[in-house]
């Protein structure tokens, strides 16, 4: 479910909670579209740290996984549906364990690169008992887009190769930049 992460990153990530003074979650996630509507979700990254912990969270559908059936969505489209994939139900897995590993986190200020755009709104979709509630209620601090910060500070946040956790990295390298 987690992996390890650098003592170098668990420092940096320390360091940003500390400044912001606020419970943190970083997250990316990983999709086959744009829209929650009509596209799958395909990996949740999210890294979580308060004053005395600091947790990651990955869960992804396996690759062979999606590649099996968009091999079978090229061979017969009028009967491949997504919503009654494997990767669906995969899916639905994931966000049952994120879900899980996020009822005993309180109050957060969510960070990563699109954040509000993007992944927040996936997740109202997906968990809306979750971030519709704990945000309509203002429990949580708010946002932190990292894609965002270009146009306040000099510095460009760099391209990582679209992989959740690895988005996350990126995110916290250019927010403990920017804050140090």
């Amino acid at each position: 479910m987690s992996g390890d992460l650098s003592d170098r990153t668990i420092a940096q990530i320390r360091a940003i909670q500390q400044t912001i003074k606020r419970r943190i979650l970083f997250i990316d996630l990983e999709t086959s579209g744009l829209h929650p509507e009509r596209s799958q979700l395909l990996e949740i990254g999210a890294i979580y740290a308060d004053e005395e912990i600091v947790e990651p969270f990955l869960a992804n559908v396996p690759l062979s996984v999606i590649r099996y059936e968009v091999s079978q969505a090229a061979i017969d489209r009028n009967k491949w549906n997504l919503r009654n994939s494997f990767t669906h139900e995969l899916t639905e897995f994931m966000l049952i364990d994120f879900r899980d590993w996020l009822s005993d986190k309180k109050s957060f200020v969510l960070i990563g690169k699109n954040v509000v755009d993007f992944d927040f709104r996936w997740m109202k979709h997906y968990l809306p008992e979750v971030f519709n509630s704990e945000y309509s209620k203002g429990k949580n601090r708010g946002f932190i887009d990292t894609g965002q910060l270009k146009y306040f500070f000099a510095q460009e946040r760099k391209e990582s190769p679209h992989s959740a956790m690895l988005d996350i990295l990126c995110d916290v390298e250019y927010l403990w930049e920017i804050l140090k």
